[in-house]
């Protein structure tokens, strides 16, 4: 009784047949649970399309060179923004 060692061709057979099951698999979990994904990719875009992005954390302001209006402006423009919050 002498077995012997399957080789690379019934290897390759078996690792194709697994790999054909499992994705065999995964297509059946996706369309028992296609409603739910459908569901969830609209509640997704829906927010993205919906929502308000927050406010900036910080604003630049370029204001060209020191003493001129531009500057002048910024200066007010901050004073400004300091106050407004």
């Amino acid at each position: 009784m002498n077995k012997r060692e399957p080789g690379i061709k019934e290897k390759l057979d078996s690792l194709a047949k697994a790999a054909r099951e499992e994705l065999v698999s995964d297509f059946e979990l996706i369309l028992e649970h296609r409603y739910l994904i459908v569901a969830l990719a609209a509640t997704l875009v829906g927010i993205a399309l919906f929502s308000n992005p927050p406010p900036p954390g910080r604003v630049v302001l370029a204001a060209g060179a020191p003493g001129s209006s531009y500057s002048a402006f910024a200066e007010k423009y901050k004073k400004f923004s300091l106050r407004a919050g």
